[in-house]
């Protein structure tokens, strides 16, 4: 019988499923974890990342939401914020997290680090370089990388 918590994980997961989220898909590979998910990201428009669909995996630890979960792409992305296999550098991911947030906010400034990337503090240097100084090169890079996914 699934916990109070896990009721609320799957109050939020249908809340995402039903609600603003019109470029995410998320879904539970082993129905009988719902504590690990993944999030299928659609690149939004007029990004280099428009038209490439990212796999993120959500992993919600017996702590949530006290304390965030771990999240990280799954589908290789070159991102001056997201680094070697798929390691994220946001800060609610990390010294920014509340109990008060949810799996949806995650989505939503994951969404948002898509749109906007932040050069200023980036895990992949390479990206954050060619992001300030040559977008037409980072536009390629990014087409070149994604699509594979992370070894394990």
């Amino acid at each position: 019988m699934a916990d109070r918590m896990d009721k609320q994980i799957m109050k939020e997961i249908e809340k995402i499923r039903n609600g603003d989220f019109k470029e995410v898909e998320i879904n539970i590979p082993n129905e009988s974890n719902i504590r690990n998910l993944n999030a299928i990201l659609n690149g939004p428009e007029d990004t280099a990342y428009e038209g490439i669909k990212y796999i993120v995996s959500i992993k919600l630890g017996k702590e949530y939401p006290m304390k965030p979960p771990t999240v990280k792409f799954v589908s290789k992305i070159f991102h001056p914020n997201v680094g070697y296999k798929g390691r994220i550098c946001l800060d609610i991911l990390q010294n920014k997290w509340s109990p008060a947030m949810s799996i949806a906010n995650i989505i939503a400034s994951l969404q948002l680090l898509l749109q906007e990337p932040n050069p200023s503090s980036p895990l992949n240097g390479e990206a954050a370089r060619l992001f300030k100084d040559d977008k037409v090169g980072y536009a390629a890079k990014v087409r070149d990388v994604s699509g594979k996914t992370y070894k394990k």
